[in-house]
Parts: C-alpha cells; sequence; structure tokens
C-alpha cells in the first residue's frame, strides 16, 4: 500500500500536474485519488485556522539516492492564480520514518489527527486498463495505492519483480510545472 501523498514536496521544484500511465497492471490495482475537502471536515475553526498558518518538515523517502532531503513549507499555501494548494504526504518510510512532521514540534497534534483521518476517507479510483491515463492537479488531491495483490495476477518471481519487462505493474509517471504563456510566449515557442 501507498499512503495518500502529493508527489515531491520535499523538493525545491514543485509539481503541479501529475500523470499516471499505466502501461501494464495483471493486478488491477487502482490508483486512489483523495480530496482535501473530505479529510478537513472534523477540523473545527480554531484548527482549520492553526493549520493555514502552520508549517511541516517534509522528507524523502527510499526513492531518492543519499541523505534525505528535507523541505520546509507551508501545509496550505493560497496561489492567486490557482486557489489554495495543499501539500499533504501520509507516507511512513521504512528508513526515514514519516514523511510529514510538523515544523513547531506542540502542532504535531494537527497532523497526527489528518492521519488517523485521512483513513477514514472516500476517494475515487482510476481505471487499471493499459494504455490510460490518470491526470491530477498534484496539490489540489492527493493519490495513494490499494495494497498490490501479485498473487491475483501471476505467481511473480524474483526476477519479474525486478525487472520493468516482466513485472506486473508497471505505471509511467509523468510530471509537470504549471506555466502561464502569454500570446508573445506562444508565438516566439512556434517560430
Amino acid at each position: 500500500m501507498i499512503s495518500p501523498h502529493s508527489d515531491d514536496l520535499y523538493e525545491n521544484v514543485i509539481t503541479d500536474f501529475l500523470s499516471l500511465t499505466v502501461c501494464r497492471d495483471l493486478t488491477t490495482t487502482p490508483t486512489r485519488c483523495y480530496f482535501p475537502k473530505d479529510l478537513l471536515k472534523n477540523f473545527n475553526d480554531d484548527e482549520l485556522k492553526e493549520l493555514l498558518a502552520m508549517k511541516a518538515v517534509y522528507i524523502s523517502g527510499k526513492n531518492v539516492q543519499g541523505p534525505p532531503i528535507r523541505k520546509v513549507r507551508p501545509i496550505v499555501e493560497y496561489e492567486e492564480e490557482f486557489g489554495f494548494v495543499f501539500n499533504f504526504d501520509f507516507r511512513v518510510d521504512k528508513i526515514t520514518g514519516e514523511r510529514m512532521a510538523a515544523f513547531n514540534p506542540s502542532q504535531q497534534y494537527l497532523i497526527d489527527k489528518l492521519r488517523k483521518d485521512v483513513e477514514e476517507c472516500p476517494f475515487e479510483t482510476s481505471l487499471t486498463k493499459t494504455g490510460t491515463f490518470f491526470i491530477l492537479a498534484n496539490r489540489k488531491v492527493m493519490h495513494a495505492r490499494a495494497p498490490v495483490d501479485i498473487d491475483k495476477a501471476c505467481a511473480p518471481t524474483s526476477k519479474s519483480l525486478e525487472s520493468p519487462l516482466t513485472a506486473p505493474r508497471l505505471l509511467y509517471r509523468s510530471k509537470g510545472s504549471r506555466v502561464s504563456f502569454s500570446f508573445e510566449h506562444i508565438t516566439a515557442m512556434t517560430l
């Protein structure tokens, strides 16, 4: 299982959009999509006010080589053009532990409440058919994955899990930043 999260919150580059392409999925395990409004419904006004003002430390996981990367950023941000964006990451890495922790330890109870409530949140699911795309606004919604039932689709060997050519589940991630294009910028690109 991969817990609900937004990608790359520990990076300096902001990933606004994420596309997950199903290249192969013999396990038929969909991606789950969670909405922050469902996560915040049990917060009272005081808790929401504190959450809107607090920061968290985001820590890279086992997918990043070398020492863990740490980034401090607000949990909720407001962008003039994009509105509210949410920096949530509920994954717990075997190496680094919780990937999101309160910058101010006295506010950790809010993250603990979010972590508990996310387990009860409703979610939407993607299609698992080969060739489909699941495109999402990375910091407007969270994505996750239910536990993969490898035995359901195949009898994996250690080699089948190591190679993209034989892996029972293969998704390709494409990600990018939002860019505002002016008419002059588009004209310059086409010339």
